[in-house]
C-alpha cells in the first residue's frame, strides 16, 4: 500500500535517527573498551619521591618507607664482582635525590618492593646503569619500549670493555648458538637445553663458571675444557657428562618457553655472556 508522501517521508527519518543512534552508541561502547584496556596496559608516573639510601645496584629506598627495585636490570649481587661498584655507581646517581617513577602493568615484584623504571631529572637512571656496564639486561620488561633502549646500552657497555664486561680475557669466546626450552611439562628434561660454542682459537678451561636463568637457577660447570670450534651441551635433565654433553641434573624446568636470559660467569664471578632469547 502506498503511504502519503509526509508520512513516508517522516518514518525514512525516524529510520534515520535510529540507525544514527545505533551507531552512536556502538561507538561509546567501542571507546570504553579501548580506554579500559588503554589503562590496563598503560604505565603510570609517581610523584617525585625522595631517596633516603642506596641499597645496592638496583634498589633503592625512600623517604616514605617503600623500596624500589629497577625494572628491567640486574646488577651484581653482594659477594659478585662489581657489587661494591655498582652499588657506588647507584649512590652517585640517585642518593639523596628526587626521583620520579614510571610503574608498568606489573607494579611490585617476589619481595613486594615497588618494580619501577626511575628517573632523576631528564636522566633514565637504568640507562646509565646500564651504559656504564653495572647492570645487565633482563628480558622481562614492564614497560616492552624500554628493552631496545637498555639492549643498545648493554652492546655498548659490553664492545668498550666497562664495569662488569672489563675482564676481557674469556669474554666473546664462549658464545650461545641455540636455546631450546621444553616443549611441554610432560617433555623430557633433556629435551631441554642450551648449545655453546668455543669461537676462540685455544681451549677453554670452564671449569668452575656458572650457568644462570634470570631467576637465578644455577648450574656449576664440573671439571670441563672445550676446544676451539666445538659445541657442547647443557641439558637440564640427568645424565652421564661426556666431552659434548652435560646433564644439569634437574626435573623442573629452567629456560621458560617465552623467553629468559642464559648467563656465564667464569670462576672468579665475572660476567662472560648475557644471551636473552
Amino acid at each position: 500500500m502506498k503511504t502519503p508522501f509526509g508520512f513516508d517521508r517522516a518514518w525514512r527519518g525516524h529510520g534515520c535517527a535510529i540507525r544514527s543512534s545505533r551507531l552512536l552508541r556502538t561507538r561509546c561502547i567501542l571507546f570504553s573498551v579501548v580506554a579500559y584496556l588503554a589503562c590496563l596496559t598503560s604505565p603510570s608516573l609517581v610523584a617525585a619521591e625522595r631517596v633516603a639510601r642506596v641499597i645496592d645496584g638496583d634498589t633503592v629506598l625512600l623517604e616514605d618507607g617503600r623500596k624500589v627495585r629497577y625494572a628491567g636490570i640486574n646488577a651484581p649481587e653482594e659477594g659478585d664482582p662489581g657489587f661494591r661498584e655498582s652499588t657506588q655507581a647507584n649512590n652517585l646517581l640517585v642518593g639523596g635525590k628526587e626521583v620520579r617513577l614510571e610503574l608498568g602493568r606489573q607494579k611490585t615484584e617476589k619481595h613486594e618492593r615497588l618494580l619501577a623504571y626511575v628517573y632523576v631529572g631528564r636522566m633514565f637512571v637504568q640507562a646509565e646503569l646500564v651504559k656504564q656496564g653495572w647492570a645487565i639486561v633482563t628480558r622481562s620488561q614492564p614497560i616492552p619500549r624500554y628493552r631496545e633502549v637498555l639492549q643498545k646500552y648493554q652492546e655498548e657497555a659490553k664492545a668498550a670493555g666497562r664495569g662488569i664486561w672489563t675482564k676481557g680475557e674469556h669474554r666473546g669466546k664462549l658464545v650461545v648458538l641455540q636455546v631450546h626450552p621444553r616443549e611441554s611439562a610432560r617433555s623430557s628434561p633433556n629435551d631441554e637445553y642450551v648449545v655453546f660454542r668455543n669461537a676462540g682459537a685455544a681451549p677453554l678451561v670452564l671449569t668452575g663458571w656458572s650457568v644462570s636463568d634470570e631467576a637465578n637457577q644455577s648450574y656449576l660447570v664440573p671439571q670441563f675444557t672445550l676446544g676451539p670450534g666445538k659445541t657442547f651441551t647443557l641439558h637440564t635433565g640427568p645424565g652421564k657428562n661426556t666431552n659434548e654433553a652435560l646433564y644439569w641434573g634437574r626435573r623442573k624446568t629452567v629456560w621458560n618457553k617465552g623467553g629468559d636470559t642464559v648467563i656465564v660467569k667464569d670462576s672468579t664471578g665475572h660476567y662472560i655472556v648475557s644471551h636473552t632469547y
